[in-house]
């Protein structure tokens, strides 16, 4: 090829199919681009490669759609030849077969499809009869929307299927290898480039791919190393060395005198190289100055010395960063005059004056960095011009295409478009900080309708969680105050405020829509997607549920017990009539899940148990990317699942004798209670975690100032205290709208780290003790059981001694290990302890122990020798709860009685240490329950 020099070495490595995938590096006009069309010239004899060089795309999946791509235009290139049409459809038919996994056969139909479509349309109807039947034997209902998933979402089942076909494709040439072309890998999202970073290990012996990515900076650089990480081998390309411009110089006769000065004024760049060549060819004096200005002042000399047809073509067609369609090219972007043959010519001169230089879809068109030199040399007026009617054909192409690229050219052109400046709100964005557009991107994503209040369609979202999101999900710093101020200057937002919260509502017309999606695919890691909660519960949620009367999603920590409240009033809502609650209980399915590092929830009620269960098992699958979002299912909980233990730490902490140490400073006193509740947490199982608001391990931060301090609780860190130097933050006041932010933003938190709630207090004030921390523990679990069927217990003398007897020595282990957190903090005292009880119970049959009808008498006392709490247990009938006999009780336990010494020996009488109570009340209370919670039943 004219013009490649000094890159053998490179060559090699490219051609070489021993390299699954390498990435060719370097600066803008090195060369890389250049070196891939070599490559592609010089295997193309013997192997099967692209049509073309594929430019990727910002959007999210567009990597595995830019490989469909190919292979559709790869297959319809190999049409005419002998028995490649029957042979694809055996191919794919087998690949079909021996899918591994539902989803991938799926995928695996849908890529054949669609490839053989491609067949189909360049073959006419006639496809021949292994094609017909294939075709009969995979038209299936969903082959469409697989499609559109794979071009539009990253997904690995989908990436396999296109994969494996492509290896399918590569062995309709036998002996040969498929390769693969693409540029501009810095336009995809990091998703889409771990998942090229993956395909390392996942092509076939019999495809390679080549790709070219721009390294000018040190985000460049980290994505570079996000694929070297991968098995992706790096091609790293720098300017020509003296020798070899010389060279160059020599084969093109340029003087020799002027040989040094080519290569000190291009710094050995290939794009610049050539163009100083022709400069000197031409006699143009080559001025010392900077490789670039020298660049920008050659692409206007030669943009100047065209005729005036050739140079007001170049002007019109800068506007845009990829060539339009050809129709559209021909007729409006160039003007109703302009005739295919004066095209063809015109086309000519652009390449001959080196205005053109490379290719796009195989079209002949600007070097991006030249394309902008002619852009940004336009006038005013003529930018205006050009702009206008770019803006008309871009958002035209777009409407009819739905190709997100076109955005991010109409973003580029924005500014200088009447027809944008016209729309105050796009305009604006066209001008925006990236601050502006990161804010504005959360806030699109973030914001649902709020289905209550005067106008239910209205989409808002919290500002505190806008401003905390846009720093997640799209910039580590932004200044979130300064551009929402921005923002709402230009009301593009709407702020409605009090001391304690704001309310965010985006207020965007399309064209000003349109120019964020450019903005932020093109400066920002990810195009923005309206509503994401919506957007995954429509497409990973829903089509899992089977029959659910209502669902609450959402994007944030919801607590269980909440969803459960707030599910059962919806549920109760759409009840009829006739159809009111009679069950406490709502059949239904909570999901736990995060969507891109954010917390996402979904809570659906259903009629029946079995539409709940198979809708969960569904759910479990549910992990995957939908629509660029990547979505991991953390827990699926069915529900009724059960009530918990309220009672069961407060009945152990009664077990002990404890008296504190005095004299514990605060952050002692913390840390007292970060280890007491890290004890508590690990002693519970995932429901009850959930029920307690303990699922993640909670640090605190101390936060101390001259007479009070600041204690915030964090979940999601770990469990440790820290304790922030006041001075460093004295400025800092937890007040106002955005106080849950700005607190983020203080303590640095990272992705999946969140603030659970902050406390102040005068130095020296009274810490909650254990009691009051398991107190609060116990009003959560008592909220989550509320909601929960009654425990059974049947009133036989076997059942009832049985659960009894778990439950006590349970709570005797539950002390101990209490004990042994809460020893290091003062004196703790347990000893073992025999209990002796007796329940009489009355009332219809004498079975239920309902409200007064039963009561119960019980003796305990200290065992030292026992390993652990002990208990016995005797029911008897009689006509009068109200009236037992303790001699009764005497006669029933004479033998466990005979076996306490203090009693033995006469020295205590067990009548004088009797207890009575209501017998639900206290088995309950022992059992670790509240007393509506527990039922007895014969």
């Amino acid at each position: 090829m004219n013009g490649f020099y000094g890159r053998d070495n490179s060559l090699d490595q490219l051609r070489s199919h021993e390299i699954p995938i390498a990435v060719v590096t370097g600066d803008e006009g090195i060369g890389k681009t250049t070196l891939l069309a070599v490559c592609r010239e010089a295997v193309r004899s013997e192997n099967l490669v692209s049509e073309q060089i594929t430019r990727l795309p910002h959007r999210t999946g567009g990597l595995q759609a830019s490989i469909l791509s190919q292979l559709a235009s790869i297959v319809s290139s190999l049409a005419s030849e002998k028995g490649v049409v029957a042979k694809l459809g055996e191919q794919f038919a087998a690949r079909a077969r021996i899918a591994i996994g539902t989803r991938r056969k799926e995928f695996a139909l849908a890529v054949a499809k669609e490839l053989l479509t491609v067949l189909k349309e360049r073959l006419g109807s006639d496809t021949g009869q292994a094609l017909g039947e294939f075709f009969a034997d995979i038209s299936v209902d969903n082959s469409e929307s697989l499609l559109e998933a794979l071009n539009n979402k990253i997904d690995g089942d989908a990436l396999q299927a296109v994969i494996d076909i492509a290896g399918d494709v590569a062995s309709l040439r036998q002996g040969s290898v498929l390769f693969l072309f693409f540029e501009n890998a810095q336009n995809l999202s990091d998703d889409d480039l771990r998942q090229l970073a993956d395909t390392s290990s996942m092509l076939p012996d019999n495809v390679v791919m080549r790709v070219e990515h721009q390294d000018s900076n040190e985000e460049h650089r980290r994505r570079i190393k996000l694929l070297r990480s991968g098995g992706v081998a790096q091609i790293p390309l720098t300017g020509l060395g003296e020798d070899i411009v010389k060279s160059w110089c020599l084969a093109e006769g340029v003087p020799a005198s002027l040989h040094n000065r080519v290569y000190v004024s291009t710094r050995g760049y290939p794009l610049f190289v050539g163009d100083t060549i022709a400069q000197a060819l031409t006699k143009r004096r080559i001025g010392n100055i900077a490789p670039q200005e020298n660049f920008r002042l050659n692409t206007l000399d030669s943009l100047n010395d065209l005729d005036p047809d050739t140079a007001a073509a170049a002007r019109q067609l800068s506007a845009f960063i990829d060539p339009p369609p050809h129709p559209q090219l021909i007729g409006e972007v160039l003007g109703e005059g302009m005739t295919g043959v004066r095209w063809d010519g015109i086309q000519a001169r652009l390449q001959q004056s080196r205005i053109f230089t490379t290719q796009v879809g195989g079209v002949p068109w600007f070097h991006e960095a030249r394309r902008r030199c002619i852009w940004e040399s336009l006038s005013p007026q003529t930018k205006q011009d050009v702009a206008d009617r770019a803006v008309d054909i871009l958002l035209t192409l777009f409407r009819d295409t739905g190709n997100s690229e076109l955005l991010v050219n109409l973003a580029f052109i924005g500014a200088e478009s009447s027809k944008v400046q016209e729309d105050p709100r796009a305009g604006h964005l066209c001008r925006a900080t990236l601050d502006e557009i990161a804010l504005l991107s959360a806030l699109l994503e973030l914001a649902e309708p709020a289905n209550e209040g005067p106008s239910p369609e209205t989409p808002t979202a919290w500002g505190d969680s806008v401003f905390d999101y846009s720093r997640q999900a799209f910039m580590q710093e932004v200044d979130t105050t300064a551009a929402l101020g921005n923002l709402s200057a230009a009301e593009i937002i709407f702020e409605a405020q009090n001391e304690n919260v704001a309310v965010l509502i985006p207020r965007l017309s399309e064209l000003a829509y349109f120019i964020l999606l450019g903005r932020a695919g093109a400066e920002l890691p990810r195009f923005p997607m309206m509503q994401i909660a919506t957007v995954i519960f429509q497409h990973a949620a829903s089509p899992r549920m089977t029959g659910f009367i209502t669902c609450n999603y959402g994007i944030g920590k919801q607590s269980l017990s909440k969803a459960i409240g707030d599910g059962r009033k919806a549920y109760a809502a759409e009840r009829t009539r006739s159809q009111k609650l009679i069950k406490p209980y709502t059949d239904a399915v909570f999901m736990q899940a995060s969507v891109e590092q954010q917390p996402y929830y979904a809570f659906a009620t259903f009629p029946d148990a079995d539409q709940a269960t198979r809708s969960a098992e569904s759910l479990k699958l549910a992990s995957g990317d939908y629509w660029g979002l990547h979505l991991d299912v953390d827990w699926i909980l069915q529900l009724p699942a059960g009530k918990i233990r309220s009672r069961r730490f407060l009945n152990a902490l009664e077990r002990l004798r404890f008296r504190q140490r005095e004299g514990l400073s605060f952050q002692q006193n913390v840390t007292r209670k970060a280890d007491f509740l890290r004890h508590v947490r690990a002693s519970l199982n995932r429901l009850e975690r959930a029920a307690l608001e303990l699922e993640e391990p909670v640090s605190y931060v101390v936060i101390e100032r001259d007479d009070h301090v600041m204690l915030v609780e964090i979940s999601g860190r770990g469990d440790g205290v820290t304790s922030l130097n006041s001075s460093t933050h004295s400025e800092f006041i937890f007040s106002g709208p955005y106080r849950w932010a700005a607190l983020k933003s203080m303590l640095n938190l990272q992705p999946g780290e969140r603030t659970k709630r902050v406390t102040t207090q005068a130095m020296g004030a009274t810490f909650d003790g254990p009691k009051k921390i398991l107190e609060r523990l116990g009003t959560r679990a008592k909220t989550y059981n509320r909601h929960q069927p009654a425990v059974q217990f049947r009133t036989t003398q076997e059942d009832l001694s049985d659960a009894l007897a778990t439950s006590v020595v349970d709570t005797f282990f539950d002390a101990q290990s209490l004990a042994a957190v809460l020893s290091q903090y003062g004196w703790v005292d347990l000893t073992p302890q025999r209990t002796l009880f007796m329940i009489y119970r009355t009332g219809e049959e004498g079975r239920r122990l309902e409200g007064s009808s039963s009561e119960a008498v019980y003796l305990t006392v200290p065992e030292p020798a026992l390993d652990h709490d002990t208990i016995e247990v005797k029911v008897a009938d009689c006509a009068d709860a109200t009236a037992f006999d303790t001699e009764l009780f005497g006669v029933a336990f004479s033998e466990q009685l005979a076996r306490i010494p203090e009693i033995a020996d006469g020295s205590r009488d067990w009548r004088m240490f009797l207890s009575v109570g209501d017998a639900h009340y206290v088995i309950s209370q022992l059992l670790g329950y509240e007393v509506g919670d527990v039922r007895f039943v014969p």
